[in-house]
C-alpha cells in the first residue's frame, strides 16, 4: 500500500520532522514514530486550524503527501500553535476546538499574540483561569450554551476583543475574568450569573453599558473601577451590597438609582465619578468611607423611603 509523506513541525521550537505514513494507519500512529515527548505531556496534532482525532486513519484525517502537521505538546487538551520568533510569540489565528472537549483548562491559550477568534463549543462546561489570558488580538469569542463558568482572569488583558455575549448557561463569572479589555463596549450578563468576582470588568474603559442580571445579590468590590466610559447602569432589586470601589473611577456616569434592596455600599464605591449629578439610595442603607469622594460639589444625595 503506497504511503503518505508529511512534515511534522513542532510548535514551540518550529523544528520540523518527516515521517511516512500508510493510507490505513491511524493518526496516533504518527506519534510512535517521532522522538519521545517529555513525561506528563499530552500530545495533540494540527492540520491547519483543525485538532486530529488520534483514532482517524490517514486516509479519513485527509492526509495527503507533502502536509504539514504541528505537533503541540501541552498539559492541556490542546493549546495553540505558538512560534518563537525572537523575543516574539506568533500563534494561530483561529483554534477549532473540537467537540467532545469539556473544558479549556487553566491558561490552555495564554500568551497566543496572534489568535483573533475562537468559537467555544457547547460540549465545554468550563473556562479555565487564565485560559485566555493575554490573547491581544483576539477580537470575537464564540461562547456557546453550556459553559457553566468562566474562571478567574479569562479573558483579561484581551485589549481588542469588542463584545462578549455570555450564554444563559454560565452561573459564574470569575475575579478579573475581563480585567483591561480596553476595547469592550458591551456586555449582556444574562439571569442566570449569581456571581460575578472582584474587578471582573475593571478597567474596561471602552465599556458603554452593561446589565446587570437580577440574579446577583452582590456587586463585587472593583467590578466595574475605572470604566471611565460607562455611562448608564441599572442595579436591580435583587442586590443587596455594592462593594467597595465597585464603579469607583467611571467618569462618565451620570446617574445611578439604588433599589430600596440595598442595605450597605461600600467605601469609594462612587469615588471619582466625576460627571455623576444625581444618586437616588434608600434611607435606610449604611454608607461606607468617603463613598462620593471626588465627585462634583454638585452631586445630589437622594434618600428614598422603603
Amino acid at each position: 500500500m503506497s504511503g503518505i509523506a508529511l512534515t511534522i513541525v513542532t510548535g514551540l521550537s518550529a523544528s520540523a520532522t518527516e515521517i511516512q505514513l500508510r493510507h490505513d494507519e491511524l493518526v496516533r500512529d504518527i506519534l510512535e514514530k517521532l522522538p519521545p515527548r517529555p513525561r506528563g505531556m499530552k500530545a495533540q496534532l494540527l492540520l491547519g486550524t483543525e485538532v486530529l482525532s488520534l483514532d482517524s486513519s490517514a486516509h479519513d484525517a485527509g492526509l495527503t503527501d507533502d502536509c504539514e502537521l504541528q505537533l503541540i505538546l501541552t498539559k492541556d487538551f490542546v493549546a495553540c500553535s505558538c512560534k518563537k520568533d525572537g523575543p516574539e510569540v506568533d500563534a494561530l489565528v483561529y483554534v477549532k476546538i473540537p467537540e467532545d472537549v469539556t473544558r479549556i483548562r487553566d491558561a490552555a491559550f495564554e500568551n497566543c499574540s496572534s489568535l483573533t477568534e475562537v468559537k467555544i463549543p457547547s460540549s465545554v462546561t468550563g473556562i479555565g483561569a487564565w485560559a485566555f489570558d493575554k490573547c491581544g488580538s483576539l477580537t470575537e469569542v464564540k461562547i456557546s450554551s453550556g459553559v457553566g463558568s468562566i474562571g478567574d482572569a479569562a479573558f483579561r488583558d484581551c485589549s481588542s476583543l469588542r463584545e462578549v455575549e455570555i450564554p444563559d448557561s454560565v452561573t459564574v463569572i470569575g475575579e478579573r475574568a475581563f480585567y483591561r479589555c480596553r476595547s469592550l463596549t458591551k456586555v449582556q450578563v444574562p439571569n442566570s450569573v449569581t456571581s460575578i468576582g472582584e474587578a471582573a470588568f475593571q478597567e474596561c474603559s471602552s465599556l458603554i453599558t452593561v446589565h446587570i442580571p437580577n440574579s446577583l445579590s452582590v456587586i463585587s468590590q472593583k467590578v466595574f473601577h475605572r470604566c471611565s466610559s460607562l455611562t448608564k447602569v441599572q442595579i436591580p432589586d435583587s442586590v443587596t451590597v455594592i462593594g467597595s470601589w465597585a464603579f469607583d473611577g467611571c467618569s462618565s456616569l451620570t446617574e445611578v438609582q439604588v433599589p430600596n434592596s440595598v442595605t450597605r455600599i461600600g467605601s469609594y464605591a462612587f469615588a471619582d465619578c466625576s460627571s455623576l449629578t444625581q444618586v437616588q439610595i434608600p434611607d435606610s442603607v449604611t454608607l461606607g468611607d468617603e463613598v462620593f469622594q471626588g465627585c462634583m460639589s454638585e452631586l445630589r444625595t437622594l434618600r428614598s423611603q422603603e
